[in-house]
C-alpha cells in the first residue's frame, strides 16, 4: 500500500469515528444521559500506579437510580502501559478513548511502514493528508502524554455536546527509564501528576475518596500492600456514601510494561474484610433489607423512600442502595451522628410485627416505615 493511500485510510477511520460519535447522540439520546457517576483513583508509588474504579452507572436524569452494577469503567488505550479510566457520559468517554487507541495504533502502523520503506515524505505532508497537527517527537513517541493531548482535542472538537473526564493514566519512555503520569482530562482541565505518593480523584466520589485518604495516608515508606489496601477501603467508603458509586471494587497495578488486576470484590465483600477499618464510620447507620418482588427498582420508589424517612425519623440524612437484584434491596441509612439509631430500628421492627399479626404482607416495605 503506498504511502498517500496509508495516510487517507487513516484519515478517513478518524472522521468515521466522530461520524460515529454524531450517530450515537442522534439514536440514543435516552442511553446518553443515563450514565453518570463514579469513583476513580490513581496513585503514583514508586515503579508502579495503582488505579481503582467502582463499577455502578446511574441515571443523569434520575439521580442515584442504578442503571447496570457491572460498568467497565477501565479502557485499554494500549497493550501494556496506558489505560484510561471513565468519569461520565459513557459513550462520550469511550468513543474519546477509542479516537485515542485507533490514532495511536494507526500512526504507528504509519511510522512501522515508513521505518521499513525509508518512505522519505515530509511531516507537512503527512499533516496535509491526516488533517491534523503533530511535532515529530510525537509520532517518534506514542506514549502517554501523546494520548492525552489527542483526548483534549477531540474533547474540544465535541465540547458542545460532551459530558466526562476521563483519567488518562501510564508511563512515557525515556531511552531506558519510564516515568508515570496521570492526566485528568475535560472540556475545562488538562491537569497533569506525576508526584509520587499523590492521589489523583475524579467522578462524583472524587472528593469524599480524597478526603478519606487524606485522613488515612500516612506518608512515608508504605508497603505494596498498605496501598493496595487503602485504595480498596476508600473505594468501599466512598461506596457506602456516594449514591453513584457502588458495585465491584476494582483496583488494577501498573508497571512500566504491564498491569494486573489485583482486587475485583463487591463492595460488601470489602466491607467485610476490612469492617475493622470502615466500622467506626458505620456508627450511626443501619443496613436494612427491603423486598424487591412487591415493588420494582425505579427512582420514584427511591424518592419515596427517602421522603419517608425524613418524615418519620429525625436525624436521618440520607439512603443508599449498596445491593440490589431481582429479589432484594440492600439499602444503607445514614442519620445525623447524634441521632438514635436505635430508636429508628425499634420503630421499624414495632411496624413490622403490625403486619405479622395482620398476617398481611405490605404492599412494599416502605409501607413498614409509615404504618
Amino acid at each position: 500500500m503506498g504511502m498517500a493511500n496509508a495516510y487517507s485510510m487513516i484519515n478517513q477511520e478518524l472522521q468515521n469515528s466522530v461520524s460515529e460519535k454524531e450517530y450515537l447522540e442522534k439514536t440514543n439520546q435516552d442511553f446518553k444521559v443515563k450514565e453518570w457517576g463514579t469513583t476513580n483513583l490513581a496513585i503514583i508509588c514508586d515503579d508502579k500506579i495503582f488505579v481503582g474504579v467502582d463499577s455502578r452507572a446511574t441515571s443523569g436524569m434520575d439521580k442515584g437510580f442504578i442503571i447496570s452494577e457491572t460498568a467497565g469503567k477501565l479502557f485499554r488505550i494500549n497493550d501494556y502501559n496506558i489505560l484510561g479510566a471513565m468519569a461520565g457520559n459513557a459513550i462520550d468517554c469511550s468513543n474519546t478513548l477509542t479516537y485515542v487507541k485507533r490514532k495511536m495504533e494507526n500512526l504507528k502502523e504509519v511510522m512501522e511502514h515508513m521505518r521499513n520503506t525509508k518512505d522519505a515524505m515530509e511531516i507537512d505532508e503527512i499533516e496535509d493528508l491526516l488533517g491534523i497537527h503533530f511535532a515529530v517527537d510525537e509520532i517518534e513517541d506514542l506514549g502517554i502524554h501523546f494520548a492525552a493531548r489527542e483526548a483534549k482535542k477531540y474533547i474540544d472538537i465535541q465540547s458542545n455536546s460532551f459530558d466526562g473526564s476521563p483519567l488518562i493514566i501510564g508511563w512515557e519512555q525515556k531511552d531506558e527509564r519510564f516515568d508515570p503520569h496521570i492526566y485528568k482530562v475535560s472540556k475545562e482541565d488538562f491537569i497533569i501528576e506525576s508526584t509520587r505518593h499523590e492521589l489523583v480523584v475524579n467522578g462524583s466520589g472524587g472528593e469524599r475518596a480524597a478526603l478519606y485518604w487524606r485522613q488515612h495516608y500516612k506518608p512515608g515508606n508504605n508497603s505494596r500492600e498498605e496501598i493496595l489496601n487503602l485504595m480498596k477501603r476508600t473505594l468501599s467508603y466512598v461506596s457506602l456514601f456516594d449514591e453513584m458509586s457502588g458495585g465491584i471494587m476494582r483496583v488494577v497495578e501498573m508497571k512500566p510494561l504491564g498491569y494486573n488486576e489485583e482486587y475485583n470484590q463487591q463492595v460488601l465483600q470489602v466491607l467485610f474484610d476490612h469492617y475493622d477499618h470502615l466500622g467506626n464510620d458505620l456508627s450511626s447507620s443501619l443496613f436494612t433489607l427491603w423486598n424487591n418482588t412487591d415493588g420494582a427498582y425505579v427512582h420514584e420508589l427511591n424518592i419515596k423512600v427517602h421522603e419517608s424517612f425524613i418524615e418519620e425519623f429525625e436525624g436521618y440524612k440520607q439512603s443508599v442502595v449498596i445491593r440490589k437484584n431481582k429479589k432484594f434491596i440492600i439499602r444503607l441509612l445514614h442519620f445525623e451522628e447524634d441521632c438514635h439509631v436505635d430508636l429508628a430500628l425499634k420503630k421499624v421492627e414495632n411496624n413490622h410485627k403490625f403486619w405479622v399479626q395482620l398476617n398481611r404482607q405490605p404492599e412494599h416495605l416502605v409501607d413498614i416505615i409509615n404504618t
